[in-house]
């Protein structure tokens, strides 16, 4: 078996060298020696409704992985420079490091996970090269805590032990190997890829059309019930066409010289499968928008004489057709027969397929959010009848309802009911008239085992005694009273230690907890940055003092969990809106169970409406399951606050940490309480 500590240890030295000699030096020195700052910002002009929307920093470090796969690809630029007199400075290990790069070009990889032998350490397989190898991301980690993803782009590079990925980490949750093989052939018009090493020839001659896919890495695989929403087609040539050999089994049309066959059963949502046969062009389309569909239909046909496959020509995810609309701009048509067979009577004929295709990558973006579209006003943008769209979106987003009020719903409210839900949610938690009550009047001694309340205070009144605390040109704390923090505040069992075994010399961003605490008390109005310092301020000053820590501890949890993102304080780069909504309706349940100790796994479905459940669902996978992100969101915040507690009793030998138990602390009945 390797050994995984001594692999690890190697790779960190690895993004040592990585980060200096490359990051600090030859992404600039191949700039200014051949431009390639203007290459990339030339090809990604040409995309720039796509960089527009994308996260912040997106462009920049697109550039940047630009340049060192230009430099290190096979045949790339380093073969020029390695023996540049620019070079001369760089040590003999730099250099070695830079020979061993040489030596394994870079290369671009569209990889599944098929295994995760350790923490940070993923087992991959290339989806068109057919390679298998092992790479070391703790950046996959990071975006596995949060997302699904079921394929992975990235640049990669052999560090003589494994591989590891430079630039931005691109984890596709709605896309498969067909998707990408499609955006390939509509961004080549015309060239036809025999097998998969000439897609990524593709890739790595222009990566940029590739990296904007990137916009598109949030949206999810679509689902009614069972079946995944794809399209699904095939076509076949056929001079025998006849059609009284279908019988009953399909609904026969004409138009135009193109006969429409749609299946009996199957002709309506989720599925539409028919098949259409055009007489000029002697050619038999199939298609459908379930696999389950299709492969009927495939049965159908092959009782009537046919001896088709069940493998399509194409297989498409929804998430690619809005992707592939936005970055190529253009309206990609699915299925040219369908619309000669547009509605007249909308009790006859189910709507036509390309315009429920297209509202469906349209709605994607709602469905995830949870946000109601107008309905209205998408059905005449799409040509599509107003109940049907209402119907589809009905259909989909019905098992994400919050507030659905049927028997099943309210067995999992502690028998709350739709009104008495909205009122808790909803309610205004600063005014203290609602249904959560939050006690403001607790003595210091109360609250002073908090550990984010102690830090914030702590944090609170260094500003304050010492004028401000010194802030960087980036506006983040300067070492110096970083320094005179770390040891007045209070951490997690074990948290400081690991994070000096990674960092020599702690900035802000690297005590996470820290920077958030800042972000929180900037936020709740109390601390603010003024002249390169971070200033207490006056209107708010007097909640520092002991005498007014019910106040403040109040004012803290009302900031972090009704105006803060509660993704920040775990790093998470994707947002849990119906989660944080969710929180008084959680906070309700968790105090009438978990009184005792209660298992984390079983708390998901117990103390979360179903949209808050179906948010954290589709982000889970076999790696991070929902428990999890429950944990980091809310138990662990709630633990910062001395509200819960929590244990692990499991196998202690196992890698994770997460604790699989909590229970209430005797503070949570003291400051919150309900009328419901």
């Amino acid at each position: 078996m390797p050994d995984y500590t001594s692999i690890r240890n190697y790779c960190k030295k690895f993004q040592q060298l990585n980060s200096t000699v490359i990051d600090g030096f030859l992404i600039y020195y191949a700039a200014q020696q051949d431009r390639l700052n203007r290459e990339a910002e030339k090809k990604l002009a040409r995309y720039r409704h796509i960089s527009k929307i994308m996260p912040e920093g997106w462009r920049n470090m697109s550039i940047t992985q630009y340049i060192g796969h230009r430099v290190f690809r096979r045949g790339g630029l380093i073969n020029k420079y390695i023996n540049h007199s620019g070079l001369s400075h760089l040590t003999d290990e730099e250099m070695a490091f830079l020979e061993l790069q040489k030596e394994h070009p870079w290369r671009f990889s569209f990889a599944e996970v098929t295994g995760r032998p350790e923490p940070d350490f993923f087992e991959m397989s290339d989806q068109f090269t057919g390679e298998a190898y092992l790479i070391y991301s703790p950046g996959m980690t990071r975006i596995q805590q949060t997302q699904n993803p079921t394929l992975w782009f990235n640049l990669i590079g052999f560090n003589g032990k494994c591989f590891e990925a430079y630039g931005p980490i691109a984890g596709y949750s709605g896309f498969e190997r067909d998707d990408i093989l499609f955006f390939a052939t509509e961004l080549n018009r015309g060239k036809w890829f025999e097998n998969g090493r000439e897609l990524m020839d593709n890739v790595e001659e222009n990566p940029v059309p590739y990296l904007c896919l990137f916009s598109g890495s949030n949206f999810p695989l679509s689902y009614h019930k069972e079946d995944q929403i794809v399209q699904v087609s095939a076509e076949y040539l056929d001079d025998s066409f006849n059609t009284a050999a279908f019988g009953d089994k399909f609904k026969v049309e004409y138009n135009h010289g193109v006969y429409k066959l749609s299946l009996k059963g199957w002709e309506e949502f989720p599925h539409y499968t028919a098949a259409y046969y055009d007489e000029k062009e002697e050619l038999l389309f199939l298609n459908s928008m379930t696999d389950r569909g299709f492969r009927k239909l495939i049965d159908r046909l092959n009782e009537c004489g046919y001896r088709l496959s069940y493998e399509p020509d194409v297989r498409l995810n929804m998430a690619m057709v809005k992707t592939a609309n936005d970055i190529l701009k253009k309206e990609i048509e699915l299925n040219r027969y369908d619309k000669l067979f547009s509605i007249d009577d909308p009790d006859e004929n189910p709507e036509g397929l390309e315009n429920i295709n297209t509202m469906l990558a349209a709605l994607i973006p709602a469905i995830i959010t949870g946000e109601k579209p107008d309905l209205d006003a998408l059905a005449a943008q799409y040509g599509v009848d107003p109940e049907t769209a209402r119907e589809i979106y009905g259909q989909l987003s019905n098992k994400m309802n919050p507030i659905n009020p049927v028997a099943s719903i309210v067995n999992q409210t502690g028998g709350l009911n739709p009104n008495q839900i909205y009122d808790l949610v909803a309610c205004n938690w600063e005014k203290n008239e609602g249904p959560v009550q939050l006690n403001g009047k607790l003595p210091s001694t109360d609250v002073s085992g908090s550990i984010l309340f102690h830090n914030a205070r702590t944090m609170l009144l260094k500003a304050q005694k010492e004028d401000g605390l010194g802030l960087t040109q980036t506006g983040n704390l300067q070492r110096k009273p970083i320094s005179g923090l770390l040891p007045e505040c209070r951490w997690p069992e074990g948290y400081l230690e690991t994070i000096k075994e990674v960092n020599k010399v702690l900035n802000e961003h690297d005590v996470w907890l820290l920077h958030s605490t800042r972000v929180l008390l900037e936020i709740a109005g109390l601390l603010r940055k003024y002249k390169g310092k971070l200033k207490g301020v006056k209107k708010m000053s007097e909640l520092s003092l002991g005498s007014r820590s019910g106040e403040l501890y109040r004012h803290l949890f009302i900031t972090y969990f009704r105006k803060m993102n509660i993704s920040y304080l775990t790093n998470n780069t994707f947002d849990f809106p119906n989660l944080q909504a969710n929180t008084p309706f959680t906070l309700f349940r968790l105090q009438l169970l978990a009184d005792d100790w209660v298992s984390i796994d079983e708390l998901p479905e117990q103390i979360l409406l179903p949209l808050a459940n179906e948010e954290i669902a589709t982000r889970s996978n076999k790696y991070t399951k929902p428990d999890w992100l429950l944990y980091t969101l809310i138990l662990k915040p709630l633990e910062l606050f001395g509200l819960m507690e929590t244990r692990k009793t499991g196998d202690e030998s196992e890698w994770s940490y997460k604790p699989d138990k909590c229970r209430k602390t005797p503070l949570f009945d003291k400051f919150i309480t309900f009328r419901v």
